[in-house]
């Protein structure tokens, strides 16, 4: 039996060990057009310096500015460049939320 091609699969903070893990609290603080982040499946983007070059323009962005916009990434059917792109405005992951 080869394992070589067998892999484990954990939580994203497990796949991002380099990376800051940020509160809800924290991200939610990162609301407006001059500081805005996002997450996207559990990870988490400063997309500040993107807004203005997103082809669908800033607004889409900012009404998810603070929060979890993966839904709203996943439906729009993204390119694999888009998904590519996406990789230079990682900076950390989102905790669990909080109950």
């Amino acid at each position: 039996m080869d394992n070589a091609c067998s892999s484990q699969t954990g939580p994203v903070e497990d796949s991002l060990p380099r990376f800051a893990t940020y509160s809800r609290e924290e991200i939610a603080m990162h609301n407006s057009a001059d500081d805005c982040w996002i997450i996207i499946e559990g990870r988490v983007y400063d997309v500040t310096a993107f807004l203005n070059d997103h082809p669908g323009g800033a607004r889409i962005i900012l009404r998810h500015a603070g929060r979890d916009a993966t839904e709203a990434f996943l439906d729009i059917g993204h390119s694999a460049r888009a998904q590519v792109l996406l990789r230079k405005f990682l900076i950390g992951v989102a905790g669990r939320k909080s109950v």
